[in-house]
């Protein structure tokens, strides 16, 4: 059968044929939880907020399975 890691291959090929040598992010085609990658999927801003609403709604981080931003 195929495992999760041929899908994340499959994906990162995909996405690397449409980069064309640009280096962008796009947080629905982020295949692993590379801290550095999440970061540059959202400006500054926008992730200081989200950190602040994981910290009132969700400070245990129960919601982590998705590309995780940590409670602030």
């Amino acid at each position: 059968g195929e495992t999760a890691a041929h899908h994340d291959l499959w994906a990162e090929q995909a996405i690397a044929a449409l980069r064309q040598g640009e280096d962008r992010v796009y947080v629905n085609f982020i295949t692993t939880d590379a801290k550095e990658r999440i970061r540059a999927g959202y400006p500054v801003g926008t992730l200081v907020g989200v950190g602040r609403i994981k910290r009132q709604y969700d400070p245990e981080n129960l919601f982590k399975l998705n590309k995780n931003i940590l409670p602030a």
